[in-house]
């Protein structure tokens, strides 16, 4: 019935398509690890979320910068290729695929006005930055599976999967456990190194300042 999403798949790559990678782990083991993996999840969701804190609304300079606008209109040129190539090579169901959601996210985060909302997809979406590291670190590039396609090699291993073997997936709630937060706590170093101490890139003193205050600020002082 689906097989105009998913039977363009290039079955010629190992562990890309197929019963091979379909039955790689018992249906028993698949059902024990997801109720161990889902247990653990709720664990940590019952645990952390009443630690999250969502700012209050603030006052937000609604300017519109081009630069912003110009990588709006790049990532959806680009997302829109993407669609047109798997709608022509009939792989749609890669548009699943992790690193494209995470695409998708991040043009309605350029594109959306500031709210609440929106800070929060932000902060889950840079829990998703694993997906490019990984994909420079290990590059598959004659292939990228529901239907017994391999989306985001967790059906099956990859062959360039260092945890290649019947724990994979347990070594990848590991490892991407670690990675995960790692990568999101790189990021707001980095950001807050751009944002407040380098001269090119620098907007204000301190991350948790205003940005509307200190723009007042200076608009006082040149009055």
């Amino acid at each position: 019935m689906f097989e105009w999403a998913y039977s363009g798949a290039n079955r010629a790559v190992p562990r890309n398509v197929g019963p091979e990678c379909a039955y790689f782990l018992s249906t028993q083991r698949q059902i024990i690890e997801t109720v161990i993996v889902v247990a653990v999840c709720i664990y940590i969701i019952v645990k952390t979320y009443p630690k999250l804190h969502i700012p209050e609304d603030a006052a937000y300079i609604k300017s519109d910068r081009g630069g912003k606008r110009l990588l709006v209109i790049l990532l959806a040129l680009l997302w829109g290729m993407e669609i047109g190539f798997k709608f022509a090579s009939r792989t749609i169901i890669y548009l699943l695929n992790p690193c494209h959601v995470t695409t998708l996210i991040q043009i309605y985060l350029l594109a959306a006005p500031p709210s609440k909302f929106v800070t929060a997809l932000f902060r889950i979406h840079l829990n998703l930055l694993n997906g490019p590291l990984l994909a420079f670190l290990f590059p598959e590039t004659a292939s990228r599976t529901p239907a017994q396609v391999n989306l985001n090699h967790m059906l099956c291993p990859a062959i360039l999967d260092p945890f290649d073997g019947p724990w994979y997936r347990m070594a990848a709630l590991v490892h991407q456990a670690l990675l995960c937060p790692l990568l999101c706590k790189v990021f707001c170093l980095v950001a807050d190194f751009c944002l407040t101490k380098f001269p090119p890139t620098k907007v204000k003193p301190k991350m948790k300042d205003n940005l509307i205050d200190n723009i007042l600020e200076q608009k006082k002082c040149v009055d």
